[in-house]
């Protein structure tokens, strides 16, 4: 009783409507509202990276303000003494002080600009157990100086793409303040080292057994100026941190006050 090209015309259209759909209404669905939300979320995360790189710069510039003000506060006032009397006997170490203190400044200054750099790195094939070694072979003098006992739980180690020289400022870097916080010790002074590997990772660990790192100063120890050194800089570490993160690694550290402190870098391992 029905034209049989009904359904098949049906069809058709059903066909036709469905295809305009997909081709123009999901472009249609795209502009007007997934494309917006996708703005919309990029300037939310673009904010909110914003805000906080400029609370970072504030903290940094308020710590650099301060780091450099101090000790240029206290030359000065040292050279208003001096000139008050000129012939006083305490001039002579007056300038001694207002020397140190000009020292610190250029030292911090020094390794402000060092932290700032956009350093060229030379990667190449080397043994991470290596690499290590000659971090020992420069501080020898201080180890033997602190009478420090250096256990190395390793014989070879793993090879990693790095710059070697770079590497070795970290390690380097670690096992000075690994002997710098041993001081408090009268003996017992020890110092292990472990070089390990799994996962598609090498690890380096350095364990001291010395005074430790308060909890509520652990999370700060790669600031910028955090130290707690009477004459460091504080930049040691987070220069440290930079570097390890220009390999693509980690640099983590657990301690427990008055009972020993751990730094442990991780850096991938080269394709295979």
């Amino acid at each position: 009783r029905y034209p049989w090209f009904i359904w098949p015309a049906l069809g058709w259209g059903i066909g036709v409507f469905s295809h305009y759909m997909a081709v123009f209404g999901r472009r249609l669905m795209r502009e007007r509202y997934f494309e917006p939300a996708v703005e919309r979320e990029v300037r939310r995360e673009k904010a909110v990276m914003t805000t906080e790189k400029q609370a970072s710069i504030d903290e940094l510039s308020a710590t650099i303000a301060h780091e450099i003000r101090n000790p240029i506060a206290a030359a000065k006032s040292l050279v208003q003494q001096m000139g008050e009397d000129p012939v006083s006997v305490e001039n002579v170490e007056y300038a001694k002080v207002a020397l140190d203190e000009l020292d610190r400044v250029e030292r911090s200054i020094s390794h402000l600009l060092k932290y700032a750099k956009e350093e060229d790195y030379n990667f190449s094939l080397v043994n991470i157990a290596g690499v290590v070694d000659a971090a020992l072979t420069q501080l020898k003098a201080k180890l033997d100086a602190a009478r420090v006992q250096v256990t190395r739980n390793y014989i070879g180690g793993p090879t990693v793409l790095a710059d070697a020289e770079k590497m070795r400022q970290v390690f380097a870097n670690i096992l000075d303040n690994a002997i710098d916080a041993l001081e408090p010790l009268p003996e017992g002074r020890r110092i292990e080292l472990f070089v390990e590997n799994g996962g598609r990772r090498a690890s380096v660990r350095v364990r001291d057994n010395g005074r430790g790192i308060a909890a509520d100063r652990i999370d700060r120890i790669f600031n910028p100026f955090f130290t707690t050194k009477e004459k460091g800089t504080g930049l040691g570490m987070a220069i440290s941190k930079k570097i390890v993160e220009a390999h693509e690694g980690v640099i983590d550290v657990v301690s427990e006050a008055g009972v020993f402190t751990e730094f442990q870098v991780t850096l991938p391992l080269p394709p295979s």
